[in-house]
């Protein structure tokens, strides 16, 4: 399960990215770990060269403000309610908070992420598989940056969230076939990003009614 430079870039980049990652997940398998950072290498230097050019209000997109205090997994994100709402029964879970402050930074989406606070509330339950609950702090200007672009619109949908008030928002990956999931959403000023098959919905409306 995956995880979430011109200096100047955005830290909302970092949470684009992601979003990216989660609709269009493909494994790296078969090559060899120096190739794959020389490859990271020429990317990242032609990602340089794209945005050299940029203005201010380009690379500041969104402005989001790095988190304070501590990543903690409770409140509407607490453990009990979430897996009630999921109608776990008594399956084993473990619940575990992923900072990229707390740990090594492995690679630039870990960089990112850790500037800007975002963290994973990630839920294992023997028999059901993982949540993974991408949260960021007064990162609600996300979800509707994201919707305006026409890549990232073409591939949500709007949806309708029980217990959401006016001038919050949701969007979930637009599928074919397979699980309604990762969906997006906005509780007050806090942006998240649900992965919980076809779940999805439903933890976010776990999320919602434990918010409030």
């Amino acid at each position: 399960m995956a995880r979430v430079g011109a200096r100047r870039l955005g830290l909302g980049r970092a949470v684009d990215h992601r979003l990216r990652a989660d609709l269009h997940r493909q494994p790296v398998r078969g090559h060899a770990a120096g190739e794959v950072l020389d490859n990271l290498a020429t990317a990242a230097e032609t990602t340089f060269t794209t945005v050299e050019p940029a203005s201010e209000a380009q690379l500041a997109w969104p402005a989001l403000a790095p988190r304070e205090g501590d990543a903690t997994c409770d409140g509407g994100l607490d453990e009990a309610g979430i897996a009630s709402a999921l109608q776990y029964g008594e399956a084993t879970t473990t619940y575990t908070v992923i900072d990229p402050r707390a740990q090594p930074i492995g690679d630039l989406e870990d960089a990112a992420s850790a500037r800007v606070g975002a963290f994973s509330c990630e839920l294992f339950a023997e028999g059901f598989g993982y949540t993974d609950i991408l949260v960021v702090r007064d990162g609600a200007t996300i979800i509707d940056e994201l919707a305006a672009q026409p890549d990232m619109a073409a591939a949500l949908e709007p949806v309708t969230l029980e217990g959401a008030v006016d001038g919050e928002s949701a969007f979930v990956a637009r599928r074919m076939d397979g699980p309604r999931s990762p969906l997006y959403l906005t509780v007050g000023e806090t942006f998240y990003a649900v992965s919980s098959g076809d779940g999805a919905q439903t933890v976010a409306e776990a999320i919602i009614a434990q918010t409030r």
